[in-house]
């Protein structure tokens, strides 16, 4: 108990200081106890903060979310039940790896070894599904790195199922964050994450088990107790040290976080891999937000039209770009209208385009024309002959009206004077 106080204390001081130097907390991996970072907010797809996210290093028991989702995926019900063989934990029990103290023919549901092995991260568990999907855990391990392959996981090579140390059986933060991302796509495995404590029935061989969560931050009954976080999964061994992935959505925002190597070769009073999640998360949820930067109902500008009734139109952006960025930050705007628009042109006819540049990401969208403008006649008016002064043209039509009146006068007078003289000869 002294040493879970020790370390929310800790928590506590560290967060104090995160509002006090915010800007620069985390460059150059300052004030983070893991070797290897990858953190994405999952809302806009944007890398928040990486720290020698591609470096290769071992994964532990993060490995276990690529076992369980493809058990999940090659098993048509998790209610198919597995009876253990004889001879596949050895190495389980030689590494010292958590189990659940499977015996040979006990039989246990799919679903039951899944949420073991995520929960209690049990490696005999994973051996089982190994053997169970691929008839042996190299063979499985051969899905493993196929399956890492297609999701773009490249750096990656897995040789077990439970994680235990091989030199050979290596990833990276950015290749866990892909794994992950993609088990999270799926809805079974979302839903086995959101538990922090199972129980497996009693079986043929043995009593009922329960087993609860080593991710402490989700528990509830834990001091570190973290409320935002669901899952996914933690690890350690030696020579990986402490090692975590976890999601937390507060106040309607979203991030996925891996961490690899707290604790290695480094003494902490606790899991300091708890304590990097705890304040990147609550730095991010602190300091970012998504916003509206450009709203396709605000007018952004005018542009000159040539040959139309109107000389010139408002435009705005055809679609709005939401995205995540820092509360100090400003987006910058920039408006690059066509050079040449004439007349005529409908609403929503595209004008030019729009970038916003928001920290180092620039996003471009369409300008539009919010009216439309008519092509003007090409017979000029008098107004148009006054270059627009509207008394001179008054002037003009009563000139012309009077000069006309008069010429007509002046031609039915002539006719008259001209049938007189007729009349009198």
């Amino acid at each position: 108990m002294k040493k879970r106080l020790l370390i929310s204390f800790f928590i506590i001081i560290t967060l104090f200081t995160l509002t006090v130097n915010a800007d620069d907390f985390f460059a150059d991996g300052k004030n983070i106890y893991s070797d290897h970072v990858y953190m994405v907010n999952t809302d806009t797809g944007k890398v928040v903060y990486e720290l020698d996210s591609e470096v290769l290093t071992y994964p532990a028991s993060l490995t276990k979310v690529m076992t369980c989702i493809l058990a999940i995926e090659h098993c048509e019900s998790l209610d198919e039940i597995v009876t253990m063989p004889s001879g596949i934990f050895d190495d389980v029990y030689a590494g010292g790896g958590v189990n659940m103290k499977l015996k040979t023919g006990e039989e246990v549901t799919v679903g039951d070894l899944i949420r073991a092995t995520m929960i209690r991260s049990t490696c005999d568990t994973a051996n089982a599904l190994a053997w169970y999907v691929s008839g042996s855990i190299e063979a499985f391990a051969e899905k493993m790195n196929a399956k890492a392959i297609e999701i773009g996981a490249t750096n990656t090579h897995f040789v077990n199922a439970h994680g235990l140390h091989n030199d050979n059986h290596y990833s990276t933060a950015k290749d866990m964050y892909l794994i992950a991302e993609y088990a999270l796509k799926n809805q079974t495995f979302c839903d086995i994450i959101k538990e922090y404590s199972c129980t497996i029935p009693a079986t043929n061989k043995s009593e009922e088990r329960v087993l609860n969560t080593t991710i402490e931050i989700e528990d509830p009954e834990n001091p570190l107790y973290y409320p935002y976080v669901t899952g996914v999964k933690s690890g350690f061994t030696d020579e990986a040290g402490r090692c975590l992935i976890t999601k937390a959505t507060k106040n309607g925002e979203t991030y996925l976080l891996v961490t690899l190597g707290a604790n290695r070769d480094r003494y902490y009073e606790g899991n300091m891999a708890f304590t990097d999640a705890i304040t990147l998360f609550e730095y991010h949820f602190a300091q970012y937000s998504i916003k509206t930067v450009l709203n396709n109902t605000d007018v952004l500008g005018m542009a000159k039209v040539s040959e139309g009734k109107t000389e010139e139109i408002g435009v705005k952006a055809k679609n709005s770009i939401d995205t995540l960025i820092a509360l100090d930050d400003s987006p910058v705007v920039t408006l690059n209208i066509d050079e040449k628009l004439t007349a005529p042109i409908a609403v929503g006819e595209k004008v030019g385009t729009v970038t916003v540049q928001v920290g180092d990401d620039v996003f471009t969208e369409t300008l539009i024309a919010v009216e439309a403008v008519e092509k003007k006649s090409k017979t000029k008016t008098f107004t148009e002959l006054n270059d627009g002064n509207t008394a001179a043209t008054v002037m003009d039509i009563l000139s012309i009206t009077l000069t006309a009146t008069a010429v007509i006068i002046l031609v039915i007078f002539l006719i008259r004077v001209s049938k007189r003289k007729k009349s009198k000869k």
